[in-house]
């Protein structure tokens, strides 16, 4: 699923939240698993759905493969929403992975941050 943006067009530079609210499956750690490309702007929160079936599942995030600084306060994990970043930087362009804990549910995110003009 991907939001379509035409090629140098962006939506407004308002306050837009940008949300992936999949049905849960039931069946994995994860609420969804896969891969998703999201295309944001700098003023805009993303939102990566890394929900769990369970409240006791740990959730881990990792930005290329490298583990995020948990101690980023622009960084936060909202049960119900999953983890919400927010003050979005061009560098925060890349490839997002949300995992429990043996990485044996995982879910991918191709994110691509645009600078709103």
């Amino acid at each position: 699923m991907m939001i379509p943006f035409e090629e140098g067009t962006y939506p407004s530079c308002g306050t837009r939240i940008l949300e992936r609210l999949l049905s849960p499956d039931g069946l994995n750690g994860l609420v969804q698993t896969g891969s998703h490309p999201i295309q944001v702007t700098t003023v805009e929160k993303l939102i990566l759905d890394c929900r769990t079936t369970m409240p006791n599942i740990t959730v881990y995030l990792k930005k290329d493969y490298q583990e995020v600084d948990n101690t980023d306060k622009r960084r936060m994990f909202d049960p119900k929403r999953g983890y919400v970043i927010s003050n979005l930087r061009i560098q925060d362009t890349g490839n997002y992975m949300c995992s429990t804990y043996y990485e044996a549910d995982y879910l991918l995110y191709f994110v691509t941050v645009h600078l709103c003009k």
